[in-house]
């Protein structure tokens, strides 16, 4: 499923959503544990993984939790150091673009158009 982030920047990575209010993309990680009635008894925990200005970057911090605990080695975003960083530029540079768009012309009466 891909998610819509910051200046309409597309991204689809597990564990990375984005906060309107406070403008960043945070990285959280879900377990389930077992409850006090098994077999069907589940509890839902969520860990906080921290607060990102990139989407890539919040995706970088979820995929060391993974390798950190050991878990899911084979759900990582990133393959390696290089693939991480070619998606941060991209992302970085669709930013770049749109701030250049989003700026405000005005008429010769010093009014936004």
């Amino acid at each position: 499923m891909r998610k819509t982030g910051r200046d309409g920047f597309r991204y689809s990575y597990i564990g990375v959503s984005y906060t309107l209010r406070a403008d960043k993309y945070t990285a959280h990680y879900y377990y389930r544990k077992l409850g006090p009635k098994p077999p069907t008894s589940f509890k839902t925990k969520r860990i906080h993984l921290g607060c990102f200005d990139y989407a890539a970057n919040a995706a970088k911090a979820y995929d060391e939790y993974l390798i950190e605990i050991g878990d899911h080695i084979t759900l990582l975003h990133f393959a390696n150091e290089s693939e991480y960083l070619h998606a941060l530029e991209e992302e970085k540079n669709i930013y770049q673009k749109n701030s250049k768009a989003k700026q405000p012309t005005y008429n010769s009466y010093g009014k936004s158009l």
